[in-house]
């Protein structure tokens, strides 16, 4: 059995008060990764985002959908070594991965770690961080800062990740590079955190 989070948040005129987590069992085995593996191959997207929460991802699923050879954009979970991600297309760590190192340094580092071809770095109510293109060709590794455009006060950040990673997914799936997928993400991750919810 596989444990998974249920979060129920405690709100008073739209400020989260605080949060309680319960945790419920799954159970996950190898035929229902291969079941959501034939799935993939059927329906064959543009792009697979997985957003990890170091609950479902079995090392047997993860090698299967890397398989698949459909580019993966991957959210990765906390506390969850990188290397798990071996094989991925793209990867979106939180700033706090990085253990104050320099972006531009750790992005390299997780690249390199992960065979993973682009990288952003969320960084919350600092945006994100997203390796310059051109610079990037030429074997250097820096960085540009998309600042939040969100409006402060931030209302909400639920689901901000979330909303970075599908605005990445529909950046792509509509044939924009990488930099401008990111710069879209970000923005459309701004305006989540002025609404309550996800």
């Amino acid at each position: 059995k596989t444990p998974a989070t249920v979060k129920v948040r405690h709100k008073i005129d739209g400020v989260e008060v605080f949060r309680q987590d319960f945790d419920c069992q799954f159970l996950i085995d190898d035929a229902d990764a291969d079941g959501e593996i034939e799935h993939l191959r059927y329906y064959r997207p543009d792009v697979i985002l997985l957003a990890d929460y170091g609950r479902l991802i079995t090392p047997y699923f993860w090698q299967r959908l890397v398989a698949t050879g459909i580019r993966i954009i991957v959210d990765p979970a906390r506390g969850r070594e990188l290397e798990a991600y071996k094989g991925c297309w793209a990867i979106c760590p939180n700033e706090f991965m990085l253990n104050n190192g320099d972006p531009g340094i750790c992005a390299e580092d997780i690249c390199r770690d992960t065979g993973a071809t682009h990288i952003c770095i969320k960084a919350a109510q600092d945006g994100m961080y997203v390796p310059n293109g051109l610079a990037r060709m030429y074997g250097e590794w820096d960085m540009t800062n998309f600042h939040s455009v969100a409006k402060q006060p931030i209302v909400d950040a639920t689901a901000c990740g979330d909303q970075t990673l599908a605005g990445i997914g529909v950046g792509i799936a509509q044939g924009m590079d990488w930099f401008s997928a990111c710069k879209f993400a970000n923005q459309l991750a701004g305006l989540k955190c002025a609404k309550v919810g996800a």
